[in-house]
Parts: structure tokens; C-alpha cells; sequence
């Protein structure tokens, strides 16, 4: 008689415990937790993160180190939440009493060692400035102003310009190019104005920002103005982290005199700016004359 195979006579499987293997599994997953957390126990807190590698914790390191003040890792990760909470819509740091207060030691120094800076250039020069952040203002303006003017092509606009002057505004690109890079141009007035000559004009437009026109002789005797920030395409300041005083006489080939010098870091890189004291019947404040990328 032939046997029906439909799986009921087919033999069941039964589940032996083994002690060695359960002690075995066991102790993996103890070794894994332990694991797991050891590397959460030791993972560095979001706001405590490396700062060995941040170009901008490397510039203020820098620039504090220029006063004689240690900055280290630890002071710019207690720094860093408030120095970003206290930046304006202009660019301006503008950290209150309150938050200076909490600031690390090191970067309270740099604060005291700046009104130092500025104390020590008004008594030189006769200026009355009396607040670092006054200052700092001031730079930040002045580069924003000097950088909405160049955008909006020297003073020749094509809103106000149609586009009959298009032909004018591509010789003023060029020449932009021209005193930031040195790039050859074609000289529309060769025998009568040299490039150079053009690029001056053009450089000091910016600054005053009044429009361009090659009939401005003023930049005559300012031939230095603005020259640094034009070779590296004057770049607009990013969002400021710090920035410290130092009072120099610095001398331009032109003869202009920086008197209080300003080193700005930013997440735009770091620069240093040259000013030089204005004073008048009416006016009292340190002029921007340049401005170096570091």
C-alpha cells in the first residue's frame, strides 16, 4: 500500500535551549550599548563643536593674539551664539551690556583694549569719537554705501540712463576691472588721460559717491584711495565676529596718513581698515581710506 505524503506525518522540529549561545547574544548587546553609549556620552555638544578648522575662529585667534590676548577654542564656542544674536540687518555688531557681560574673558580684554585704541588715537589727533561702536558703524555704512553705488554703475543707472548710455556704462565696467585687476582695456581718451589717471577718478567716485565723470580732477592727491580694496574687487563685509583697534601712523605712497586702523573678521574673510581723522568746525570722526583683505 502506497503511503499518502500531505505533510502530517512529517516529523516536527523542536527548539533546544543553548545556554552558550543565549550567554553569547547577551553579551554582544551589552557591548554594543556600552558602545553606543560611550559615543554619546563623549559626542560634543552642537553648540561645543571643533573650532580648530573655522577660518573665522582662526582670524580672531589672529587678531587677538596682535594685542597680546590668548583666544582659544573654548572662549569663541562661548562667544559664537552671542556675537550672531547681535548682528543688525545693516552688518553692524552690536553686542548689548547684558551679552558682553557673558562673553568670555578674552574677548571682554579685546572690547577694553579697542577703547584704549581710540582713546589713544583722539589724544594724538584732536578727534572726538567717543564709542568703538561709533566706529565700527561708520566702516560699515560707509562699505555698504560705496557698494550700492558701484552696483548701480557709478552714478549711471539704467533707470535713470536709458540705454542709449549702455555703450558709456560697458567702458565704466571695464574700467572697474581695470583699477581692481589690471585687465586690459581699450583707452578712450589715450593721449589725453591715462588709465590710471581714469581708474583714480573712478575709485574716488566710489568713495565720495558722486557720479562718475573723467572731468573730476578731486582724486588728484588721493591716488592711493581705495587702492587695496580695488585689487581684491572691493569685496562688501559679510556678518561681523569681532573687531579691534590699533592705533599706528601709517603712511600711503600719496601721503595720506592712517592714524587708527580697524581689523574686521567676518565670515567674508578678515580685512584691515585704514582711517585717518577728519576734523572741522562742524564734524569730528575717523575717515575711511582704505581697506586691505587679509
Amino acid at each position: 500500500m502506497s503511503q499518502i505524503i500531505d505533510g502530517s506525518n512529517k516529523p516536527k522540529k523542536t527548539f533546544k535551549f543553548n545556554k552558550k549561545i543565549a550567554i553569547g547574544i547577551a553579551l554582544s548587546l551589552l557591548a554594543v550599548s556600552i558602545v553606543t553609549a560611550g559615543f554619546l556620552f563623549f559626542k560634543p555638544n552642537s553648540n561645543q563643536q571643533d573650532a580648530s578648522s573655522d577660518p573665522v575662529y582662526q582670524q580672531m585667534r589672529e587678531s587677538m593674539k596682535n594685542k597680546g590676548i590668548t583666544y582659544t577654542e573654548d572662549d569663541y564656542n562661548k562667544d559664537k551664539k552671542i556675537i550672531e544674536e547681535s548682528t543688525d540687518k545693516d552688518g553692524n555688531l552690536k553686542i548689548s551690556e547684558e551679552n558682553k557681560a557673558n562673553l568670555s574673558n578674552a574677548y571682554q580684554q579685546s572690547l577694553s583694549a579697542n577703547d584704549k585704541a581710540l582713546q589713544a588715537a583722539n589724544e594724538l589727533t584732536g578727534t572726538n569719537v567717543s564709542s568703538t561702536d561709533d566706529v565700527q558703524s561708520y566702516i560699515v555704512d560707509k562699505v555698504n554705501k560705496m557698494t550700492t553705488f558701484i552696483n548701480t554703475d557709478y552714478g549711471w543707472p539704467t533707470s535713470d540712463y536709458d540705454d542709449t548710455y549702455d555703450t558709456f556704462r560697458d567702458y565704466i565696467h571695464q574700467l572697474d576691472k581695470y583699477a581692481s585687476y589690471g585687465t586690459d582695456m581699450e583707452n578712450w581718451y589715450d593721449g589725453q588721460y591715462t588709465l590710471d589717471y581714469q581708474a583714480d577718478v573712478l575709485r574716488y567716485s566710489a568713495f565720495t559717491q558722486e557720479q562718475y565723470t573723467i572731468s573730476n580732477n578731486s582724486a588728484t592727491g588721493h591716488e592711493s584711495l581705495l587702492k587695496n580694496w580695488y585689487a581684491v574687487g572691493h569685496p562688501n563685509f559679510g556678518k561681523i565676529y569681532d573687531y579691534s583697534l590699533e592705533q599706528n601712523d601709517i603712511e600711503f605712497d600719496d601721503g595720506t596718513i592712517s592714524n587708527l586702523q580697524a581689523r574686521i573678521v567676518t565670515d567674508n574673510g578678515a580685512y584691515l581698515v585704514y582711517l585717518k581723522a577728519y576734523n572741522s568746525d562742524s564734524d569730528s570722526f575717523y575717515e575711511l581710506i582704505d581697506i586691505k583683505q587679509l
